[in-house]
Formats: structure tokens, sequence, C-alpha cells
């Protein structure tokens, strides 16, 4: 959320960024709380716990960055 407000004074965009449009790619349970505390979606990246801890945490898990898209990213973030 601190990053977020930041951003959102920093470049002032119109309508502002909210937090249900915000993507965190974690690979702490913590950091995957937190972004579901803030209503932000999240991916999980399995560098610190295995898919099994973190796979009721995250909207999505990977094994590495790069198992990522920009298309399944902006997918997820259609998804309610």
């Amino acid at each position: 959320l601190t990053a977020l407000s930041k951003l959102n004074s920093l470049y002032r965009p119109v309508p502002l960024i909210t937090p249900a449009e915000c993507v965190v790619i974690e690979d702490s349970i913590h950091g995957l709380e937190a972004a579901r505390a803030a209503q932000m979606k999240s991916v999980a990246v399995t560098h610190s716990y295995p898919r099994e801890k973190v796979q009721g945490v995250a909207d999505w898990v990977v094994d590495s960055l790069l198992n990522l898209s920009l298309n399944e990213v902006e997918d997820l973030c259609k998804t309610n």
C-alpha cells in the first residue's frame, strides 16, 4: 500500500490506481498475506517456500519469474 500511495502521488494518474488493479509478486508467505489484506492480487514465486505452502495464499504460483507472461498477469488482474 505504501508503494501504491507513492506511485499515485508521484505520477498522479487519473484516475488513481486502486489496490484491486495491482499485482504483488512475492516469495514470502508474509508478503502474500499482506497483498491479500491490501486486496491486491498476488503471484507467489517458489524460491523460499514450496508450492504446497503458498498454494492457498497466492492467486497464482510460479516456480520462476521466467514463467510469468504479461498476458497472464493482465488476465489475473481481470479476475475477481
